[in-house]
């Protein structure tokens, strides 16, 4: 059996410990922004805190973080190149019920994206319609 790579995602603020606990389930690390950060902390921060520990960052906050982890532009690659990002677009509730379902292949993805030399970054977003891979 292929073992499935354990990845360090890096809870926002707002992601609950139901998230937590179900990623920690499928064997992943998880951490918390908040264990490394003080309360209010910019979403840059959070970003530059993801690349220093190699972590994708799982937020509900597309609108303040898909701009600084991106493909669109070189800059976010040199400035976070060890960041990525995962967007839950749901309520925690079905959050849970998406991660459940949809992650094998986030960690086949992960997994794939990894394998790059150029950009081993891995951006996604998560929804009751799918998973869509940046």
């Amino acid at each position: 059996m292929v073992q499935q790579p354990h990845i360090r995602f890096l809870l926002d603020s707002n992601v609950s410990n139901s998230i937590s606990t179900c990623l920690l389930s499928h064997g992943h690390v998880v951490l918390r922004a908040n264990d490394y950060l003080m309360p209010g902390a910019s979403d840059r921060l959070v970003v530059a805190l993801a690349d220093q520990l190699d972590a994708v960052v799982v937020t509900f906050n597309k609108k303040h973080f898909r701009p600084l982890i991106h493909r669109d532009d070189a800059r976010t690659l040199a400035e976070f190149p060890n960041a990525g990002l995962l967007v839950l677009q749901s309520s925690p509730v079905h959050g849970i019920a998406l991660l459940n379902r949809w992650i094998p292949h986030i960690e086949f993805a992960y997994d794939m994206q990894r394998q790059q030399s150029s950009d081993r970054r891995f951006i996604a977003e998560l929804s009751m319609t799918g998973l869509l891979l940046r």
